[in-house]
Parts: C-alpha cells; structure tokens; sequence
C-alpha cells in the first residue's frame, strides 16, 4: 500500500495488478534456518506487477488525443494475443542465470523478461506514444518500446545499470538496423 500512496501522491492513478508466475523455480539462496525447523522460507515463484496510469487533467493539461486512424490501426491486438492475455495471472520463465559460481550472468540483479514490459506496452499504449521507465535498470523496457514503435525516456541513477542499459540497447539497435 506504500507504493500505491507513494505513486498516488505524484499524480499517478492506481489502476490494476498482475501476477507474474514464474514456472521454473528459482534455486535461490532461500534456506532460512534449514535443516531446522522454525525460520523456514519460501521460494518466491510469483511477482506482484502494478499498474498505474497518468490521467491528463484538463486544468492543467490539454487532454489526449486520439491517435491519427493509422496509428490507431498500427496499434490493434489482434484476438489471439487479446485472449491469451486477458487473464491477470501471467507465466512467463525468468531470465536470470548463473554461473557455476552462483553469480547472476545478467549483470542486473533482478531482470525480468522483456515479454513483460512487450505486453504491457502493447497493451497501455498506441504506437508513436511515449513510455516513461523511472528504474532503467537493464533497458529491458527501452528495447520493448523500441521494438513496438514506442519512443522511451528512462532514468537510472546507478551508473553500472546505466552503462549496463546503454550496452543491452545498442546491441539491440545494431540487430534491427540489419
């Protein structure tokens, strides 16, 4: 609830919620006071995604067009996706992978799929709109807008997840400029 309040003081509307499942369990670090009983922790095989839109207010703000009719018509979802979608339970595996040291290969500690945020844009947004990632992270959200005809502006304050994003994007660029 935090986040909701937090998120709600700056303007932004809470609207819904996911689950992102995750179907292959993580071997984690989870052992609690294992072998013994007491302190026992769970494997979390499920996330929370919220989901918070910017509503225009016409008295600050002019209020959003409509797209132009082929930008409307670039954007539909057709009925498969609409369907396989629909449901607020999602089962997408992780992409987190270690090493045989147990370090994390990704360079980030928590990446997610960019099926996630793919989805999600998809879903939110119409080509040519603006999509706003306040925790860049990897850029996993800047290469699913790029890829959707969504233009990206993103903020990371940790310089090694920003040099990280940089990398993940320009490798993306170089393999749809081919």
């Amino acid at each position: 609830t935090k986040i909701i309040e937090s998120c709600e003081k700056i303007g932004l509307d809470y609207y819904d919620f996911l689950i992102w499942h995750k179907p292959h369990r993580q071997f984690e670090k989870v052992y609690g006071s294992y072998p013994y009983p007491t302190n026992y922790q769970f494997n979390m095989v499920f996330e929370y995604i919220l989901i918070f839109r910017k509503w225009v207010n016409n008295k600050y703000f002019n209020t959003r067009k409509l797209p132009a009719p082929e930008i409307k018509e670039k954007s539909i979802i057709d009925k498969k996706t609409w369907y396989d979608w629909v449901s607020n339970v999602w089962e997408i595996t992780p992409v987190i992978k270690y090493n045989s040291k147990g370090q994390n290969k990704r360079g980030h500690v928590a990446p997610f799929p960019e099926e996630i945020p793919y989805r999600l844009i998809k879903i939110y947004s119409f080509q040519e709109d603006i999509v706003l990632d306040p925790f860049m992270g990897s850029g996993t959200v800047a290469i699913a807008a790029k890829k959707l005809n969504r233009h990206y502006i993103g903020y990371e304050l940790n310089e090694e997840y920003y040099n990280l994003c940089l990398r993940n994007i320009s490798k993306m660029s170089l393999r749809l400029d081919l």
